[in-house]
C-alpha cells in the first residue's frame, strides 16, 4: 500500500533518481528547482512536480507533473525506468521528436497527459508486450501535438484504457483496428486529423460473452472522428454500442445512408453527421426527432419530414457566401474559445505562481487522486 505521508529519514529510491536526471539532462533548458551536475545527489522526493510514496522501506516515485513549465527537448525513454508511477503530465511544454515507446508499457502507470506539445511520429511504434493484459494505463491524452501516426496494434497493449485523445495531430492512414480490443473505452477523440479509409475496420457488433473478444465497447460513450477524411458507409454495428452518448462524424467522405438501427441507441443526446456525402432518409424515430437539422447539413441527398429543404444547405461546393458564414459558424466560436483558454490558463498559472507550495500541490493530489484510482 502506498502511503503519501511523511517518510522521515526514508530518501528517493536510488534508481528512481538516476531516472529522473538521466530524463532532466535530455532537455534544452533546465527544470527550475531541479539540482544540476554539481549537486546532484539531493533527495529527488523533493523535486518541484515530483510526488513519492512508500513502499516498504523505500520511497518511490508515484507521480510527475511539470505540466506549463516550459520545458523543451526529447523525451527521454530513462522514465520508463519508473516502475512504480501512477501519473505522468508533461502537457502544455515544447518537447519535440517521438513518444518513446516505453511509456505506453510501464506497468503502474495509469495516466499519461503529454498533450499540446511537438511531438511527432507514430505513436507507440513497437509491439505490445506479451503480458499486455497487466498493463494499467486508463487516459492517454496526445491531442495537438504533430504526431502522423497511430501503430496497428497500440491499443492491443492499452487493455484497461478508458479515454483516448489524438485530436488535432497529423494522423493520416485509417483508425487502428487494435482499437477494438478496449473494453473499457469510455471517450475516444481523434477529431481534426487525415484519417482515411472506411469504419467497417472497426467490428462493433461482437459484443458477445465470449472472453477477450476484440470487439466489446460498450462502455464507449463519447465517439468523434469528426473532420478527417473517412469514407464509405456508416457501420450498421455502431448500434451496438449501448452506453453511446455523443457520435460525431461530420466533415468527412460518408457516403450511403445513415443506419436507422442507431435509432435504438437510448442514451445517444449529441449526433453530428453534417458535411457528408449521406443520402436516403433521415430516421425520424428514438433519439433522431430530438437532433437539430444542423446535424445533418451538407448532405443533398438527406430527407427527413422535419429537415427537408434544410439538410442540403451550406454543402462543401458552396459559393462564396456560404463559405463565410461557415467561418463564422465554426471558426469564430473555436478562436474565442481558444482566446478564453488562454486568458484562463495564464490567471491559473499566476496562481500557482504565487501560491507555489499549496495550489500546486492541491491540482497535483487530484491528479494523483485520478492515477491511484
Amino acid at each position: 500500500m502506498t502511503c503519501m505521508l511523511s517518510h522521515g529519514a526514508l530518501t528517493c529510491a536510488p534508481a528512481d533518481q538516476t531516472a529522473l536526471s538521466s530524463f532532466s539532462k535530455h532537455l534544452d533548458v533546465a527544470i527550475n528547482g531541479w539540482p544540476g551536475p554539481e549537486n546532484g545527489s539531493s533527495d529527488c522526493c523533493h523535486w518541484p512536480g515530483v510526488r513519492c510514496g512508500r513502499f516498504g522501506e523505500d520511497l518511490r516515485v508515484v507521480g510527475l507533473a511539470l505540466a506549463g513549465r516550459g520545458l523543451a527537448g526529447v523525451l527521454s525513454s530513462s522514465l520508463a525506468r519508473l516502475d512504480q508511477l501512477r501519473v505522468l503530465n508533461l502537457s502544455w511544454n515544447a518537447f519535440h521528436g517521438a513518444v518513446p515507446s516505453e511509456l505506453l508499457r510501464m506497468p503502474r502507470l495509469t495516466v499519461l497527459d503529454l498533450s499540446q506539445n511537438g511531438f511527432t511520429g507514430e505513436l507507440g511504434g513497437a509491439a505490445p508486450p506479451q503480458n499486455a493484459s497487466g498493463m494499467m494505463i486508463r487516459i492517454v491524452d496526445v491531442s495537438f501535438n504533430s504526431l502522423s501516426s497511430l501503430h496497428a496494434g497500440l491499443f492491443r497493449g492499452l487493455p484497461s484504457l478508458r479515454r483516448f485523445s489524438a485530436e488535432s495531430n497529423q494522423l493520416a492512414g485509417t483508425v487502428p483496428g487494435s482499437l477494438s480490443s478496449c473494453s473499457e473505452l469510455e471517450h475516444m477523440n481523434m477529431a481534426n486529423n487525415s484519417l482515411h479509409g472506411t469504419l467497417g475496420s472497426l467490428n462493433f457488433s461482437r459484443l458477445g460473452p465470449i472472453p477477450g473478444s476484440l470487439s466489446d465497447l460498450r462502455a464507449l460513450n463519447l465517439l468523434n472522428l469528426s473532420w478527417n477524411a473517412l469514407s464509405g458507409e456508416i457501420p450498421r454495428s455502431l448500434a451496438s454500442l449501448s452506453s453511446l452518448q455523443t457520435l460525431d462524424l461530420s466533415y468527412n467522405e460518408l457516403d450511403g445512408e445513415i443506419p436507422s438501427s442507431l435509432a435504438g441507441l437510448t442514451f445517444l443526446s449529441c449526433f453530428d453527421v453534417s458535411y457528408n456525402r449521406l443520402d436516403g432518409a433521415i430516421p425520424d424515430h428514438g433519439q433522431f426527432s430530438t437532433f437539430p437539422c444542423s446535424s445533418f447539413a451538407g448532405n443533398p441527398g438527406l430527407h427527413g419530414e422535419y429537415c427537408d429543404g434544410q439538410v442540403g444547405a451550406g454543402t462543401r461546393e458552396n459559393d462564396g457566401g456560404d463559405v463565410a458564414s461557415l467561418v463564422e459558424d465554426v471558426w469564430l466560436p473555436f478562436w474565442l474559445g481558444m482566446v478564453a483558454g488562454l486568458l484562463a490558463t495564464i490567471c491559473t498559472l499566476t496562481c500557482l505562481y504565487w501560491r507555489r507550495g499549496s495550489g500546486q500541490l492541491t491540482i497535483f493530489n487530484r491528479a494523483i487522486k485520478v492515477g491511484l484510482g
